[in-house]
């Protein structure tokens, strides 16, 4: 069975930009998501590993259907991440120490600055869908 996971293409609206975070363990760049813990709903997982990794808060648009980023790796196996829309609704007083350093991309350098294929693609889903019906 695939392992959950929940985040966010976390939009600002007033510059027209997305929350891309780097985490040095990593050293990769990634759209702010994580595991789904508990008995959170996939909405919840979204919006608090967005505080978390971000430190800010995550109003997700819920009449926007999320994407599916399906993906395996060596260390968890199979993953299904759910990745909402949502705006930047300010700083989150979250917290926790998995906070990483976030950067706001231009929409239209968004996909230069992602380090793996699978974000890149479902990344060109998102950016027409933000494009068309966001912003």
């Amino acid at each position: 069975m695939a392992i959950k996971k929940a985040g966010c293409f976390l939009i600002n609206l007033e510059n027209k930009t997305i929350a891309i975070v780097y985490r040095e363990s990593k050293n990769d760049y990634s759209f702010p998501k994580g595991h789904v813990e508990g008995d959170e709903d996939l909405i919840e997982a979204a919006i608090r590993e967005t505080a978390e990794e971000t430190k800010r808060n995550a109003k997700v648009l819920t009449n926007i259907e999320p994407l599916l980023n399906k993906y395996s790796n060596t260390k968890e196996g199979d993953c299904e991440c759910y990745l909402y829309f949502a705006l930047d609704d300010g700083p989150s007083d979250n917290d926790s120490l998995d906070t990483h350093p976030t950067f706001w991309i231009p929409i239209d350098e968004v996909e230069d600055k992602l380090t793996y294929d699978n974000n890149k693609e479902i990344w060109k889903i998102a950016k027409e869908i933000i494009k068309g019906e966001i912003l």
